[in-house]
């Protein structure tokens, strides 16, 4: 976990320093040449892919068209995050991530870690318990879960 994060720190700017934006999503995906698509998605919150035509690689990150706000945020950078760590480089290979509710596999762990972490970087968690008295159940859930990595990994 630790090194996907150190991974995630080189190639975001700003990571666990300062709360990342819709508008830093966008611009990282920009950069990083992933169309981002919004879909209705009715059992899904969102997914990633590559897919190869040729000789061509393309990155794509889908995302349910009723996302807003915090939950568009995480599930774009969850899906981002994918990409970052479990899409191979330099290898002409599809791949696949989808975002689900189900029990989490190890690169979902780290995917959502580095999400919560560009939600709630390190100079905000002394204020996120008293922060989650103002907040919807859905946020709420992921400020206990960003407490809970800064409690078992110091970051």
């Amino acid at each position: 976990m630790i090194f996907a994060l150190a991974k995630l720190s080189s190639v975001i700017p700003g990571f666990n320093e300062r709360v990342q934006t819709e508008a830093d999503l966008f611009g990282i995906a920009e950069t990083e040449k992933i169309t981002v698509a919004f879909d209705d998605m009715p059992t899904l919150k969102g997914f990633s892919c590559r897919t190869i035509e040729g000789d061509k690689e393309r990155d794509y990150i889908f995302l349910d068209y009723r996302l807003r706000g915090t939950e568009l945020v995480y599930i774009g950078f969850h899906e981002l995050f994918h990409y970052f760590l479990h899409v191979p480089r330099g290898k002409k290979k599809p791949s696949v991530n989808f975002y689900t509710l189900a029990r989490p596999s190890m690169e979902d762990a780290e995917a959502d870690a580095g999400a919560l972490l560009c939600l709630y970087p390190a100079t905000e968690i002394e204020s996120l318990p008293y922060r989650m008295i103002y907040t919807d159940l859905f946020e709420r859930m992921l400020m206990r879960k960003r407490i809970l990595i800064y409690r078992r990994f110091g970051v």
